[in-house]
């Protein structure tokens, strides 16, 4: 009960929001036009990191129309914000539901690999708790599910 007081008060509250709120998104793509690698922090995955601790499973794509139905997927996903979306490459943004953390969702639409490579990762903190890596494998069981059930 105390530690919970203490967790919830005000100062500790502004503080947090002050320093999530302070980091810019760390988006975009390389020059070479892949999802930017992961930091040496284990709060990120990649689907295109060659580390085995950081990679994730790309989402397998057999047409054009799987870009767009990438938006319907994401739509599934809690308190996630699309943020840019461009030629072959989406941002968005997820925000914690307790304290308002910015974690920045990017996709990469592969055509020649006929995969759409997912990057999650926490602006601010080391760990992450698995958080992002528990969001990328939701979002690859969602698009199973959603293409599963249009082929049906």
């Amino acid at each position: 009960m105390v530690v919970a007081g203490l967790l919830l008060s005000g100062g500790v509250l502004k503080t947090l929001a002050i320093f999530s709120a302070r980091d810019e998104p760390e988006a975009g793509l390389t020059d070479d036009g892949r999802l930017r690698p992961c930091p040496d922090r284990p709060n990120c995955v990649n689907s295109e990191d060659p580390d085995p601790l950081r990679r994730v499973e790309a989402l397998p794509c057999e047409d054009e129309g799987d870009w767009a139905r990438l938006r319907e997927v994401l739509g599934d996903v809690p308190r996630l914000e699309i943020v840019t979306e461009g030629e072959g490459y989406l941002h968005a943004t997820v925000r914690s539901g307790l304290f308002g953390f910015v974690d920045d969702v990017e996709f990469r639409l592969d055509a020649d690999g006929a995969v759409i490579h997912v990057r999650s990762g926490s602006r601010v903190g080391r760990s992450d708790l698995g958080v992002n890596r528990r969001r990328a494998a939701k979002i690859l069981e969602l698009w199973r599910r959603r293409n599963h059930s249009d082929a049906g």
